[in-house]
């Protein structure tokens, strides 16, 4: 399955399990190592932490920032039917940026690079193996607007500026507040957009975030958008 097959048929009346399986499938069309990558970095924290789990592991290993080790592939990832969806909400114009701010392998990346080639793509992700795995294929690709970054979000001067920001709970309360307070300093000077995906950071936006509740908000089924100022 390729991404347009799925970009065709979005208005499907599909469960959630379908569109992650078919997902899945669009990662091997374009060659991603998802499952592979994500079993080796089982193995390597078993062996550091054999007490620990999918809650423990990704904080143990990268000093208490969240990375999501042990977590199924299928949650770790937001599917591509709702990144599509996503976009064409955004209706995103030659030149604007979208930034996932704890990006995976990606597959948003797949998403601007195929369908908007005149936008741009920075996704923000701590492990490295998923950053490897993610550009290379925007190479093979030649996605050349298209490109992920390793970085820590708990420190958020890392955040790029962009037109809109996709945030999918990448992770502790405290860590998605200082990226949104970064955000609001981002914000003084341009409008952007916030993607929130997640209960965890919806939540923060309605309870501490008054500069993003105050104008336009759009409700999806999974995700909700959040504007810095007036249309």
């Amino acid at each position: 399955m390729k991404l347009k097959q799925i970009e065709s048929n979005i208005k499907d009346n599909l469960d959630y399990q379908t569109k992650q399986k078919h997902s899945d499938v669009v990662d091997d069309y374009y060659g991603f190592s998802v499952y592979d990558i994500e079993s080796s970095l089982v193995d390597n924290a078993q062996v550091k932490f054999p007490n620990g789990n999918y809650k423990s592991w990704g904080k143990s290993l990268y000093a208490g920032s969240e990375a999501w080790i042990g977590l199924h592939p299928r949650q770790l990832q937001t599917t591509y039917y709702e990144l599509i969806e996503c976009c064409r909400e955004l209706d995103l114009k030659e030149g604007e940026i979208l930034c996932d701010l704890g990006a995976g392998f990606g597959r948003a990346g797949i998403v601007i690079g195929e369908l908007y080639p005149k936008s741009f793509f920075i996704g923000v992700e701590i492990v490295s193996q998923r950053v490897e795995d993610g550009n290379k294929i925007y190479k093979n690709k030649g996605f050349s607007n298209c490109k992920l970054i390793e970085e820590n979000l708990d420190n958020p001067n890392c955040i790029p500026i962009s037109d809109y920001y996709f945030i999918y709970d990448f992770g502790i309360v405290s860590q998605i507040n200082k990226v949104l307070e970064k955000l609001s300093d981002i914000s003084s000077n341009k409008k952007i957009k916030i993607i929130a995906r997640g209960r965890g950071v919806k939540t923060l936006i309605e309870n501490n975030h008054p500069w993003l509740t105050v104008f336009e908000i759009k409700h999806f089924e999974t995700f909700s958008i959040f504007s810095s100022h007036s249309s």
